[in-house]
């Protein structure tokens, strides 16, 4: 089994020199390429910390499109969200999503988060995975739900 991280002419730089997807099958540059997450809700209780959002992104060379539901806590590992919908160009893409344990010593507010989408290419039967993070906020006892998008910013391919 060979693994190949997707640099150089399969990946741009972004500025804080983070691997992006680009120039899937399709030929199109994917620099823009975005999931968007909607109806984001988080919060902190005794037990810990967790989180609830839906997720969708759109089809784009050979990344299928997919629409999921995510809930999970902070235990620091990606846990499997629910697919609602998905691509039939490839074989039913995977979601997962994590949350990164809350540092209570600065209190920052920030849930720093992940979305992970996995799926086989039904062409190539190479098994893509491309991650995205972002830093959302705990929102869920003083702010209404949020909305943002999601840029990958690391590609893997196992062949």
């Amino acid at each position: 089994m060979q693994i190949i991280t997707l640099l150089a002419a399969t990946a741009s730089l972004t500025t804080s020199s983070t691997a992006a997807p680009t120039g899937t099958s399709s030929g199109k540059d994917t620099a823009e390429y975005r999931w968007q997450v909607t109806g984001w809700s988080a919060g902190c209780a005794r037990s810990g910390c967790y989180y609830d959002f839906n997720v969708t992104g759109p089809e784009d060379g050979n990344i299928p499109c997919f629409q999921a539901y995510c809930s999970g806590d902070d235990v620091g590992y990606f846990k499997q969200c629910e697919i609602l919908s998905g691509s039939s160009t490839s074989s039913i893409p995977s979601v997962a999503a994590e949350l990164d344990h809350y540092n209570t010593s600065t209190a920052d507010g920030i849930a720093a988060m992940a979305v992970s989408l996995s799926f086989v290419d039904a062409d190539s039967g190479a098994r893509y995975n491309y991650t995205g993070h972002h830093n959302a906020t705990y929102n869920q006892f003083a702010a209404p739900l949020e909305s943002f998008k999601i840029k990958p910013d690391s590609a893997t391919a196992v062949l």
